[in-house]
């Protein structure tokens, strides 16, 4: 289990400024078994140049071409997933990184036959890469009925066993009521459904699962981009 190969979702759109630094926190990981995924999104500046640049460097990384820009990154993380060739399988947006350690702490921990999903707590920082000294806590499992209720795992901190509960694609969603009907949400909010798409996604792994389980330190740093906090009061609806 501790030499499986982790398959790295990655989006990216218009992240020239950002994705070099995500990475470079890939590269750093001190677990080695890994293949990374950019799926390149329509973007205009020059972040596949960027990215080329590091698949000159290390072949274990890999740039697909997303030609139906959506504008949902559910699509391009479908991509990564069709692709993918781990047995776990985890997500890194472009703008955002890992700590070094983050995939060495938590790949053990699928170790319990009924852990499908592992996650662990993420730090925030601004859009300049500075730390925000706010770190977001994880509950230490998730149930499928907190899943169902609300968003308790940070998408960067996810992994999942597909050993376990198979392969899961994110769904394209165009209004929040379709979303957590469950949970009593009703807006008709258009174009923001992107926020919410992670948080669907772990849902439906939640309900092939046997258990989560969280890895206690912060092993993420996420970007808040003026972008998001433009959607946050949309996102906050999926809370």
């Amino acid at each position: 289990m501790h030499n499986d190969l982790v398959s790295i979702i990655m989006p990216m759109h218009n992240s020239a400024s950002y994705v070099g630094e995500a990475i470079t926190s890939v590269l750093k990981q001190t677990y080695p078994h890994w293949e990374l995924l950019v799926i390149e999104d329509a973007s205009k500046d020059n972040s596949c140049d960027i990215v080329r640049t590091y698949q000159e460097q290390d072949s274990r990384i890999h740039l697909l071409i997303n030609d139906h820009h959506t504008g949902r990154p559910s699509s391009p993380r479908n991509m990564g997933v069709k692709h993918a060739k781990g047995r776990y399988i985890a997500f890194l947006d472009s703008d955002d990184v890992w700590f070094p350690e983050k995939l060495q702490q938590q790949i053990p921990l699928f170790e319990d036959e009924k852990v499908a999903i592992v996650y662990s707590n993420y730090e925030k920082m601004d859009e300049a890469g500075h730390r925000a000294n706010r770190v977001v806590k994880a509950p230490p499992c998730a149930t499928y009925n907190q899943l169902l209720s609300g968003n308790v795992i940070g998408n960067l901190t996810g992994i999942y066993d597909r050993q376990k509960v198979g392969k899961v694609e994110f769904l394209h969603v165009h209004h929040v009521v379709a979303l957590y009907p469950e949970a009593g949400v009703h807006s008709e909010k258009h174009q923001y459904d992107q926020c919410c798409l992670p948080h669907r996604g772990w849902f439906y792994i939640g309900q092939q699962a046997k258990g989560a389980s969280l890895a206690v330190e912060c092993l993420s740093r996420y970007r808040r981009t003026e972008s998001f906090a433009i959607l946050l009061p949309f996102y906050q609806l999926c809370l």
